[in-house]
């Protein structure tokens, strides 16, 4: 081989050895999985990512609701149609861009056709809680979209990169298994790309959060605080064991050694100190024993007529370290909101005094967040929709895009919102 000297070097100040090697084929085997003959691209360490994710997710009080309040943001009103002319320039005024909503009857048919705003609502949910949307088409004999479903994140799986091209030729939908040869293997669908319709009546649109590090799978923005809310979920489960068990050492049961005696092998012994501390377990454990009373039998020395030691049950101080662990849950709350990009306010998340501040500042709150941080995943989980636009051959002037709610006040509008179209992402 040439240049050998150029493979190997020895780090003098560090006394390691730095070789050189050929990137492409150690990343392609490190993180492979494979099933039904298919080699797929794992998503995280053995493929379990996308279960740590949803589990740490649903396992927790707050998160549910904290990703369908942004999804509710990414949805806003639903879909509407429009129209985007030029407005030609004069020598004193430039050229403007006008957008306005139209009403399109084969739009709308098609629209319902394919249950646009089912599609819509689900699109949503599945960005904000993996940041990968995975829209299968199905196409008609004339290669236009009479299907567009919604195939979950954490079940789909894209095949091996093709070493030739570094593109994923198609992906695994491991939720929808099918019975080929007498089998129920993986349901296999290729990837789109333009004039697919040509080749294919069914491919799959995979829109993702572009996520540096990440070349195959998103990762949503909130991943920073994964193991925040792995740490969080734990608390309910202590506070559980807390009421049933007590938080510390609640007592010292002081046992007087003669009660062994009474027992004559040591096998009987062990087994009668066991089924006392089960019994004492019993008497002293658990919500159904509070401030419960402990009835012993003691006896009386012959000689003395004094009653002999007995069991002795010393109630502990009790430390109340819940307190810490509650603090550190409402602090979760304004973090983890944080994490997402939304207000805390508008997160319905009290942040001391107040929740979030005042009418006209949630107000301005709710309108800065769609305006700054709908539009990115909105463009990217718009995409499958206007290539069906495309698809279907409707004029290149017309295009789908949410409506949005904005807030008033009442004596602007009784209602308190009206639909406006500020906001439309092309």
């Amino acid at each position: 081989m040439k240049n050998d000297k150029h493979l190997v070097a020895f780090l003098n100040k560090s006394r390691s050895v730095m070789t050189l090697t050929n990137t492409k084929n150690v990343l392609r085997t490190k993180n492979q999985g494979n099933l039904d003959g298919f080699k797929f691209e794992k998503f995280g360490a053995d493929d379990k990512l996308p279960d740590e994710i949803l589990t740490a997710i649903w396992e927790n009080d707050f998160m549910p609701q904290l990703l369908h309040t942004e999804a509710a943001f990414l949805h806003g009103a639903g879909l509407g149609v429009y129209r985007r002319r030029i407005i030609p320039g004069t020598a004193m005024l430039p050229a403007k861009e006008v957008i306005e909503p139209v009403m399109d009857s084969a739009v709308e048919d098609w629209m319902d056709q394919v249950h646009i705003s089912d599609y819509w609502l689900k699109a949503c949910i599945q960005f904000v809680t993996g940041a990968n949307v995975y829209t299968g088409f199905n196409l008609n004999i004339s290669g236009q979209p009479v299907e567009m479903n919604i195939y979950d994140w954490s079940t789909v799986r894209a095949e091996q990169v093709d070493e030739a091209t570094g593109q994923i030729n198609q992906y695994l939908l491991f939720g929808e298994r099918i019975v080929d040869d007498n089998k129920i293997k993986v349901q296999a669908l290729p990837r789109y790309y333009t004039g697919i319709q040509n080749d294919y009546p069914q491919f799959i649109y995979h829109a993702k959060m572009p996520t540096s590090g990440q070349a195959i799978y998103g990762l949503p923005i909130w991943y920073g605080a994964l193991e925040t809310i792995k740490v969080l979920n734990r608390v309910p489960k202590f506070h559980g064991s807390g009421i049933d068990n007590g938080y510390n050492v609640k007592y010292h049961v002081k046992v007087p050694s003669l009660y062994l005696d009474q027992f004559g092998s040591q096998e009987e012994k062990d087994k009668a100190w066991r089924d006392l501390q089960d019994a004492m377990d019993d008497q002293l454990c658990g919500v159904n024993n509070v401030n419960k009373t402990v009835m012993t039998k003691f006896f009386i020395d012959p000689v003395s007529n004094k009653p002999l030691p007995g069991f002795d049950i010393v109630p502990l101080q009790q430390v109340k370290t819940d307190e810490q662990y509650l603090a550190l849950s409402k602090d979760f709350r304004v973090n983890a909101a944080s994490s997402v990009g939304i207000h805390p306010g508008l997160a319905n998340v009290d942040t001391g005094g107040k929740l979030g501040g005042s009418a006209s500042e949630m107000r301005v709150a709710a309108q800065l967040h769609t305006a700054l941080r709908t539009p990115i995943p909105r463009t990217l989980i718009l995409q499958p929709i206007k290539i069906a636009m495309k698809l279907m051959g409707f004029a290149p002037d017309l295009f789908i895009a949410p409506k949005d709610f904005e807030l008033t006040t009442l004596d602007n509008n009784p209602t308190g919102q009206q639909t406006v179209m500020s906001n439309v992402t092309i």
